[in-house]
């Protein structure tokens, strides 16, 4: 409830995602830390629209604080779109990895 009502409200980017799961690790607070996993979830569940660098982000962001559910959903969307990410130098020319 904590995270729906006070936490979720503020967050607007993947940064503040970031921070918000920084402060649960360093804390200590695994439910806080599966809520937001639970909603990035939901968010990657519901959005087949998102941009590979977000996606990119997502699996950074689960990988290193160990979400094991958004890493898989971020790894299998991400295998869907090989051709697009296949080419690292092409794909650091693109603005949005600038």
């Amino acid at each position: 409830m904590y995270f729906n009502k006070v936490a979720l409200p503020q967050m607007e980017y993947v940064e503040d995602f970031a921070d918000f799961l920084i402060d649960a690790e360093l804390n200590d607070l695994p439910v806080l830390k599966r809520a937001c996993e639970r909603y990035l979830c939901g968010e990657l569940n519901g959005k087949k629209d998102l941009l590979t660098s977000l996606l990119l982000d997502l699996l950074f962001l689960a990988m290193l604080f160990q979400l094991p559910v958004m890493k898989s959903m971020t790894l299998t969307e991400l295998t869907e779109r090989y051709d697009e990410i296949r080419d690292i130098n092409e794909l650091l020319k693109q603005e949005e990895y600038q």
